[in-house]
């Protein structure tokens, strides 16, 4: 093998990569937010240093999505079973660290380079692959542009009516994205929905304030279904 060799640990909110050489030897290591922005790094670090084929722990699990995005960009993702990295540690008698089970996962891909591609690619059409990756990379844009309007839009309005951007970091965007559609809907076709929107709108609201008003009731009842079908789980599971 002539190219490097990467390991990946994932993990729910990061990811480590380790770099070998054809001979085992450590070349660099990182670690990634899982991100659209941490897989654009993870990317560029892979691309730096000739990396070839990668080795990924729980390619199913925590590591779908970076492999996913990985074998968009046109890697070779290999899924390393735990126990083939464990062993390449074990050997070398080090301790468990983020950064030591990467160079093990790249090791155990070293020693077979045969494994069998990363599981998450079983199921998702490559140009889906691609897709998410591109929208992944999307989403953090507009993060960025988002947070920049705020910086720049909240103070020195002068004379001039104050200029607010709503932002909640704290939110999820498509979750909010699916109950607007799903107000602007009900408020199109619903009688009841249009008579909320009516009232709120003659207690003093703005149309956005009413509408903010009633996204929050179609919130509080979908949250109630959820919670009552995971009851209704539960109790099945129990039985």
């Amino acid at each position: 093998m002539a190219e490097n060799i990467a390991g990946i640990d994932p993990h729910q909110n990061n990811f480590t990569i380790g770099v070998i050489d054809p001979n085992g030897v450590e070349i660099s290591h990182d670690s990634f937010d899982n991100t659209g922005e941490g897989y654009i790094k993870a990317i560029d670090l892979l691309s730096n240093h000739d990396v070839g084929l990668v080795g990924v722990e729980g390619s199913a699990k925590l590591g779908a999505h970076v492999s996913i995005a990985l074998a968009a960009a046109g890697f070779d993702c290999r899924e390393v079973p735990p126990q083939r990295s464990a062993a390449q540690r074990q050997t070398r008698r080090l301790a468990k660290t983020d950064v030591v089970d990467s160079y093990s996962t790249a090791r155990a891909l070293l020693a077979e380079p045969t494994l069998s591609p990363v599981q998450a690619l079983e199921t998702v059409d490559p140009y889906l692959a691609e897709l998410e990756a591109v929208l992944e990379h999307r989403r953090m844009l507009v993060s960025v542009r988002i947070v920049m309007l705020t910086r720049a839009l909240s103070s020195g309005e002068g004379r001039n009516k104050p200029m607010r951007h709503r932002l909640d970091m704290g939110g999820n965007r498509r979750v909010n994205s699916v109950i607007h559609v799903m107000s602007v809907t009900q408020v199109r076709a619903n009688e009841k929905a249009k008579q909320y929107l009516e009232r709120k709108t003659s207690e003093g609201k703005t149309r956005k304030e009413a509408r903010r008003a009633h996204k929050k009731q179609l919130a509080n009842r979908i949250i109630r279904r959820m919670w009552k079908d995971q009851k209704h789980l539960k109790q099945q599971t129990a039985a």
